[in-house]
């Protein structure tokens, strides 16, 4: 549905690529524990909200970070080039 207008890339290879931006999140929240409680359970609810986003409204948000802010900085070339 959205994914196939606004990914310029395959859904499956997406979805690999959303599953890291979790990792990354869930990642930043373990390392943010020992520091800050509140920072960790800020990281946490984003992305317990981003699973229930995919869950129950089939919207990936990991999928939309991955294609809006990675993927230009990663290969810009290689975007401008597509159809």
């Amino acid at each position: 549905m959205l994914k196939d207008i606004v990914c310029p890339v395959s859904a499956e290879r997406l979805n690999k690529r959303a599953w890291r931006v979790g990792f990354l999140m869930a990642a930043a929240a373990a390392v943010a524990l020992p520091f800050s409680l509140s920072a960790s359970a800020y990281i946490a609810v984003a992305l317990a909200a981003f699973n229930i986003l995919d869950g129950v409204c089939n919207f990936c948000v990991g999928c939309i970070i991955y294609t809006y802010l990675i993927l230009p900085r990663a290969r810009p070339a290689t975007i401008a080039e597509m159809p």
